[in-house]
């Protein structure tokens, strides 16, 4: 069983400094697995004491062994990793730097191998009855895009506005799926739609940060991707390419409905860009595309 899955399966019994450890490890696993139990306790806000209780909640020995377990998790390419960012050290430029650590959430997210829970997800979001997706302010760059290409794809899947939200949750059923996108610093009205939808009985679907995100913990299916960033805002690349990977497995998964509601769609948009544009054609006869 993995660290994550352990944190996940024994958090809500921890105590609040060790939640904070705990915290702390799932955001940044390749820094714990390097980081000397003292060093971990500071970046995290708590005492070494508190680490290494951690680590023994967890079922390991020691401080020792659970950074063993992350190191043969997380640390195979290091090498590789290590060559990498000492070629980047030499000419690196502040945009260079801020394309390494995009590549480095990259990495960090595919090393997770999620496959099979994005196939879990994507036949949840292929079996919905309604499909919904939400997040606000930053997460627009992740449900915003999905919306729309779901509902290219599969002809039902609406973004919910913000300011409707309260609408929305009185009316969620049995056979909706919510896809929600929570990173911190989790949205309160996210998190109250994600809560009113689970209570009416609807399937949850969360891209987060962590597997003790409150929105991992209200999932159904959690899909994580790292969004550090040297910058003052978060970085969304990899949430998005987790999103591209929904898109391409809903496209092998049910072929069939994507291609049929694709050439329906496509036709639409052929009639509609002619009568807007409002070219008759060169014998006054209309033109298609």
């Amino acid at each position: 069983m993995s660290v994550e899955r352990k944190i996940e399966q024994v958090f809500d019994s921890l105590s609040p400094s060790q939640k904070k450890a705990a915290y702390f490890l799932t955001k940044d696993i390749r820094q714990a697995a390097v980081l000397p139990a003292k060093k971990m306790g500071e970046l995290a806000g708590v005492s070494e004491a508190t680490v290494h209780r951690l680590a023994q909640t967890l079922g390991f020995e020691g401080y020792a062994a659970l950074q063993s377990e992350l190191q043969s998790q997380f640390l195979q390419a290091r090498p590789v990793q290590r060559l990498l960012e000492t070629a980047q050290e030499e000419q690196a430029t502040w945009l260079d730097e801020l394309f390494a650590q995009d590549i480095d959430n990259l990495r960090e997210t595919a090393a997770l191998k999620q496959e099979a829970k994005v196939e879990e997800a994507v036949r949840l979001l292929l079996g919905a009855e309604r499909t919904y997706t939400a997040g606000w302010r930053a997460g627009l760059a992740v449900t915003a895009p999905l919306a729309y290409i779901m509902h290219y794809m599969l002809g039902q899947a609406r973004l919910v506005p913000q300011g409707e939200a309260a609408e929305y949750a009185a009316h969620f059923r049995p056979g909706d799926v919510l896809l929600v996108s929570g990173f911190p610093r989790y949205c309160q009205t996210t998190r109250h739609l994600t809560e009113a939808a689970k209570e009416k009985g609807a399937r949850i679907v969360a891209l987060t940060d962590s597997p003790v995100s409150p929105f991992a913990k209200l999932a159904d299916v959690y899909l994580l991707a790292a969004t550090r960033s040297r910058g003052f805002l978060d970085s969304y690349v990899a949430p998005l390419a987790l999103a591209n990977a929904l898109i391409k497995k809903m496209a092998q998964l049910d072929l069939e409905r994507v291609k049929r509601n694709m050439v329906e769609m496509e036709r639409k948009f052929r009639m509609f860009e002619t009568e807007s544009s409002g070219w008759t054609g060169p014998n006054g006869k209309g033109t298609t595309k």
